[in-house]
């Protein structure tokens, strides 16, 4: 994983770096971030996806504003965070200012000068969960599985443990996150540091096995986009795309989760969505060497290729001329009816002009 790309999810949510909102009262832009809010919808315990289009939004911020060429609003937002680091000085004086700093430094990818924020108050008992939760994500930026590892456990399963409650997130939403900060974002760790041994072979490379060995094949063994074998289904939990969405904005720069989403999209038939993450997946993401995600590629590039173009619409109905007049049968009535009633009129017009004609004296 390239960690460069490991920023900061603007979320206070777990698994990812810390904001810190301020106490009641307290000078919020001077020392804190404002509050974050969770963007998953939960019903029932299961994350609805974000909407592709707002994803894509947000997910490309996070990759733009450690650059210090970033341009438009991740340039914007950069010097934000810039200006905001400034007004609070160099050194932290509380855990809750520590990790609010640190959050902006791993954000624009200072991971030395966020470690060194973080580092004195590792050491308090009990710990602070942010300050803990962001010392693990710092050391996943710089690819030190080991003491990411080390400082994830402390903060999720040590004292004070997973926080009851986080500004600006409702209770299910909370849960939720709890879920994916232990059984997903716990393995996605593993995988990495198990990859450090034995790195991948881009011949025989797969997406990101966070959901076991499943396989993106049809009830053939074959890969057939928006096809996906039921016994290999049965192997996701119901929000896959919202979980991979979340490890994401907490990792930015893992190339192989990102495979991993559009192989999700294209399983359920997302294809456009599917295309775009594996283009950028081979062409700026440096996965031109995986042979399966080219060979899926290709696949998915074909399905759409012969999927069935949408029909021209219809072109709009003209006005009707004659509309709001009456039908021909209402005229017939009209006519049987009013036509006798004009022939007895023409008679007695008829009638009056004879009299009158016969009562018109004649010259002599």
């Amino acid at each position: 994983m390239n960690p460069t790309g490991l920023l900061l999810v603007m979320l206070a949510v777990p698994g990812g770096v810390y904001d810190t909102p301020a106490p009641a009262g307290a000078p919020r832009l001077a020392f804190y971030l404002p509050d974050n809010t969770c963007p998953f919808s939960i019903k029932d315990g299961v994350a609805e996806p974000i909407p592709f289009k707002s994803f894509d939004t947000r997910f490309g911020a996070l990759g733009n504003i450690a650059n210090p060429k970033a341009i438009g609003d991740a340039k914007n937002d950069r010097l934000a965070i810039l200006k905001r680091l400034a007004a609070r000085g160099s050194r932290a004086t509380t855990p809750e200012q520590a990790a609010g700093m640190a959050a902006e430094q791993i954000r624009l990818n200072n991971l030395d000068a966020a470690l060194n924020t973080l580092a004195p108050f590792t050491r308090a008992e009990p710990g602070d969960f942010r300050v803990l939760i962001n010392q693990a994500h710092a050391f996943a930026s710089r690819n030190d599985w080991d003491a990411a590892i080390r400082f994830h456990e402390q903060a999720v399963l040590g004292r004070p443990g997973f926080p009851r409650e986080i500004p600006g997130i409702k209770p299910d939403q909370l849960a939720w996150l709890q879920t994916v900060e232990k059984r997903y974002y716990t393995k996605w760790l593993a995988i990495h540091r198990l990859n450090t041994v034995s790195k991948p072979n881009p011949e025989t490379d797969v997406p990101f096995p966070l959901f076991g060995d499943m396989k993106f094949v049809n009830a053939e063994g074959a890969y057939e986009p928006g096809k996906l074998a039921p016994d290999e289904r049965k192997k996701l939990p119901p929000d896959a795309i919202a979980i991979v969405q979340q490890l994401l904005l907490w990792s930015p720069g893992d190339t192989s989760l990102y495979w991993l989403l559009g192989e999700l999209y294209a399983a359920e038939g997302s294809f456009e969505e599917a295309k775009t993450i594996f283009d950028r997946c081979v062409d700026t993401r440096q996965f031109s060497n995986r042979k399966l995600l080219k060979e899926h590629r290709a696949v998915l590039a074909e399905t759409l290729a012969n999927q069935p173009k949408p029909a021209a619409p219809s072109p709009p109905p003209q006005p009707d001329p004659w509309a709001g007049l009456p039908s021909k049968r209402t005229v017939y009535i009209i006519l049987g009816a009013f036509a006798p009633i004009a022939m007895l009129l023409v008679i007695f017009q008829l009638r009056a002009l004879r009299k009158r004609i016969a009562r018109k004296p004649t010259g002599s």
